[in-house]
């Protein structure tokens, strides 16, 4: 954060002169995506694991090597991932991250704990 300061001048019947001061705020927004796990169609995803599990001639191969289990084990991991991606909506976050100085992870935190007490009442 950039901070100004400016004294007003001497203008005024008293003797506090007041001090004008600007804090200028440079940050970024920031954007996280993730898979909303609490929406999965989770019949769609079983039928998709069973078909692509049944289809793959890699996981249908005898598993007679380290290197064939590790093949195995690449294409299972594989499956279930398209299969998540296909079934599970994203969700994007945008965060503005032009907090002001004094807003630490605690202050944060608190903030954070107050909202949910009051959603509660």
């Amino acid at each position: 954060a950039v901070v100004s300061t400016q004294s007003t001048g001497t203008g005024y019947k008293s003797d506090h002169i007041p001090i004008l001061f600007g804090i200028e705020m440079t940050g970024t927004a920031s954007h996280k995506t993730f898979k909303n796990y609490k929406k999965t169609e989770w019949d769609k995803y079983r039928e998709l694991v069973q078909s692509r599990t049944e289809n793959s001639m890699i996981l249908k191969a005898e598993i007679n090597s380290e290197a064939d289990l590790e093949s195995a084990t690449n294409e299972l991991t594989r499956i279930l991932l398209e299969s998540a991606n296909d079934c599970c909506p994203t969700t994007h976050v945008t965060s503005n991250t032009k907090d002001p100085p004094w807003a630490t992870e605690e202050v944060k935190k608190k903030k954070k704990k107050k909202k949910k007490k009051k959603k509660k009442k």
